[in-house]
């Protein structure tokens, strides 16, 4: 019977092709069979590969390296030029990360909590109107009503019992409700503690008390001053306008607080490399303060401005060239300004272009892909072109008139800042610098009588226009009634184009009544 077996295993292994034993007959001599020769070859040909790869990374990261270096350095340059208001710290030796003690004493912490409430402010409430300013002003101040600041440390048991005390005051503060917001709660005490943090390094300071000036209005009418480490009014930076014959009309530009504050508010984010929108009505002075920014000597000496126009008929086509043809093509798949310098786009007028049938613009998409995307692709060969160092500020106002819905994907790219509207006192203030300057520079002198004439011509312009603003209303017949400032600089520029013959009072009120006329 075993002879048998062994027979049958024979005589199957003999016929079938499936067997280990057969298969071993069909090993190939790797000295001679080509398969095997062909399989070396590829094998060394991936390697080969493998290697060219490697290096091709290596490479990209280190002129990527170079590039992020060449950032930092540019950021450093316009942090050196360009005028600030702000200290800049130097940075600590050695490692970062272990060097506390140096961040404890360059940084207090009641500056730093002072920085905190200052971004809090003019990041959620610098693109409110001037209707929701005055409630976020108060929900601020109420935010940080009460605060407790320890100047010792606490022991872990003493800081539980603090935290649990915060903790049932906040939620009975949270459920009063507050009769000047309506039913929004009023938080008198910020929830910035937790067990954790306190359990962690009981000898910190459980809260720092941030205090504003007991005579303020609002919390927008004051900076943080870092070199004492004090708040002060936008009011002391105000440079006083000394007027200038040789200076156009069309860019004259008298600083108030409101033009101050949006002044330092484009120097802090333009050093930072964020992209910038600046709103409000007609009239408030968004292009003139940009470009009066953008033209100081300093920013010009380490940035490349460069300003693009768009009205209804703009097309995408057309700003993309003017992109590219402004900027350095510094390889063929990127474009940016020098190195060393930072671009800086200025697009007025943003919301101007007409929608498609299907309420599509086009000019709007290619300006989010600029600044979502970093980039636009390039038309005749269909590949992206990045867009490095360069920053894009846009201006813009509400819709109606010709101007048009922005999407939602675009302006959220966009750190937002509101302009005002320009108050009584301002419009006072800004038109007396004008027409006092005016009146007083004349070559021949005009005489006394008529010099005098300058406070009551502007006291005239601004009721006039104030009465007018307030009694006729825009209404679906009467859509024309949109009166804005420059009904009041249109008749201002009137009076200023007299001439040095006008010797006499009568006939200056003459010609301010007629431009009143002409103008409302």
């Amino acid at each position: 019977m075993r002879g048998n077996k062994d027979q049958k295993n024979a005589g199957g292994s003999k016929g079938s092709g499936n067997n280990k034993d057969s298969f071993t007959e069909f090993i190939p001599n790797t000295t001679t069979d080509s398969r095997c020769i062909i399989s070396t070859q590829n094998g060394c040909s991936y390697m080969n590969r493998k290697k060219k790869r490697k290096k091709r990374e290596e490479g990209r990261l280190k002129e990527s390296r170079k590039r992020k270096e060449a950032n930092a350095q540019s950021v450093l340059n316009i942090q050196k030029t360009i005028p600030s208001t702000h200290t800049v710290y130097p940075p600590p030796p050695g490692n970062i990360l272990n060097n506390t003690k140096y961040y404890e004493d360059q940084y207090p912490a009641s500056l730093a909590a002072k920085h905190f409430v200052f971004a809090l402010i003019w990041t959620f409430g610098a693109a409110l109107d001037d209707q929701s300013k005055p409630m976020f002003s108060e929900f601020v101040m109420d935010l940080i009503a009460v605060e407790i600041k320890t100047d010792i440390g606490l022991d872990p048991e003493e800081a539980d019992a603090i935290v649990d005390s915060l903790r049932n005051s906040s939620q009975k503060n949270n459920n009063t409700p507050n009769q000047s917001l309506g039913t929004t709660p009023k938080f008198k005490l910020p929830y910035l503690v937790s067990d954790d943090f306190i359990k962690e390094d009981p000898y910190r300071k459980l809260m720092i008390s941030v205090s504003f000036p007991r005579d303020i209005k609002s919390v927008f009418d004051v900076v943080l001053n870092d070199q004492n480490g004090q708040w002060e009014r936008w009011q002391v930076r105000v440079s006083v306008y000394k007027y200038n014959l040789q200076q156009p009309y069309e860019e004259i530009l008298v600083q108030t607080e409101d033009t101050v504050a949006t002044t330092t508010m484009l120097e802090m984010l333009i050093k930072a490399k964020a992209n910038i929108l600046v709103t409000g009505t007609t009239g408030t002075g968004k292009t003139i303060v940009v470009n009066d920014f953008l033209h100081i000597p300093t920013v010009q000496d380490i940035s490349l401005f460069f300003q693009i126009k768009i009205s209804a008929q703009s097309s995408a086509k057309g700003i993309q060239e003017v992109l590219e043809g402004r900027l350095t093509h510094r390889r063929s798949n990127l474009i940016g300004p020098s190195v060393g310098k930072q671009g800086i786009v200025f697009i007025d007028d943003m919301n101007t272009p007409t929608p498609e049938i299907y309420f599509a613009q086009p000019p709007i998409e290619l300006i989010r892909q600029s600044v979502a995307q970093f980039g636009v692709y390039d038309r005749m060969k269909l590949t992206f072109i990045r867009l490095t160092d360069t920053v894009f500020v846009t201006a813009c106002g509400p819709p109606g008139g010709g101007r048009h819905e922005v999407t939602w994907r675009l302006t959220r790219q966009f750190h937002t800042i509101g302009m005002p509207q320009v108050g009584a006192q301002a419009m006072t203030t800004i038109y007396s610098f004008i027409i006092v300057g005016f009146l007083s520079n004349q070559k021949p002198s005009l005489p006394a009588t008529v010099q005098e004439l300058a406070q009551p011509v502007v006291d005239a312009t601004v009721e006039i226009y104030q009465e007018t603003y307030s009694t006729f209303l825009p209404t679906p017949s009467k859509s024309h009634y949109t009166f804005n400032l420059r009904y009041t600089s249109s008749l201002i520029s009137g009076v200023l184009h007299s001439s040095s013959g006008y010797q006499s009072s009568l006939i200056l009120v003459k010609l301010w009544a007629h431009e009143r006329c002409r103008v409302f």
